[in-house]
């Protein structure tokens, strides 16, 4: 199969990503020490091909979400890999399909109709639950073809339940392949590899929103608070989310 070669891992990214998120609702009530840290699930779930796909499927036999690059409330932005049904397809043939907006070819194996794919699609109403909550991240693999959807998430345990609430549509035929916990960590150990100055920082941060989708506020509102540059600020903040996301990762 094609690899991109600017491709790489997102789940320790997304992993990333629901810290910061879960770590945002334990500071806000820092008051109540001793609490838990949620453990952090991987779900791998296979469901019925949705009919949406009809169109595509006609022309491609399986595609493939290598590396999502970017969600918001509108557009995902991914590398993908497809298998085309026959040599005479190309990419730009998919245009208008399944909200695909854009397609730039990256690279191509036309002995096997396989082409690696930059694409912006823009996400159906029913699907936007996976961007619209932001400790519910959409990660890969995600594999579409003629029989089935291998989807994958993580998310905590109480935030599943929503995602396999909006499968219900599926009945008894959605498949859940793996659930795995991907991080357990302590936050009062964290919390301790912070200096006095990062601590004040990050619960102001936290506080004011600026770790909220959208933020509330931004660096230089931060820096104004602490009187210090917007730049300082930054770096501030960069060493402090360096300092959690290694505490996970190292």
């Amino acid at each position: 199969m094609l690899k991109h070669p600017l491709c790489y891992n997102r789940n320790n990214l997304a992993e990333g990503v629901i810290l910061i998120n879960i770590l945002r609702k334990y500071l806000i009530g820092s008051k109540i020490r001793n609490i838990g840290m949620k453990k952090i699930k991987k779900i791998v779930l296979k469901t019925p091909r949705d009919q949406r796909y009809d169109e595509i499927l006609k022309k491609v036999e399986r595609f493939e979400l290598m590396q999502i690059h970017r969600l918001d409330e509108e557009f995902i932005l991914t590398t993908e890999i497809f298998k085309f049904r026959s040599s005479t397809d190309h990419p730009r043939d998919l245009l208008g399909l399944n909200g695909l907006e854009f397609i730039e070819v990256l690279s191509e194996d036309k002995s096997k109709n396989e082409y690696v794919c930059f694409a912006k699609t823009r996400w159906p109403e029913d699907l936007k639950i996976f961007f619209k909550d932001p400790e519910i991240i959409l990660c890969v693999p995600i594999i579409i073809d003629e029989q089935s959807i291998l989807l994958s998430f993580i998310t905590d345990s109480d935030k599943a339940e929503i995602v396999f609430e909006q499968l219900k549509r599926y009945g008894d035929q959605v498949k859940v392949i793996s659930i795995s916990t991907v991080l357990s960590p302590n936050t009062d150990n964290i919390l301790q590899l912070l200096t006095e100055r990062q601590r004040e920082i990050i619960f102001y941060a936290v506080e004011q929103g600026y770790y909220e989708i959208p933020r509330k506020v931004n660096t230089n509102d931060l820096a104004k608070k602490f009187d210090i540059s917007q730049s300082a600020l930054s770096e501030h903040l960069r060493k402090i989310e360096r300092v959690i996301i290694n505490s996970i990762f190292k």
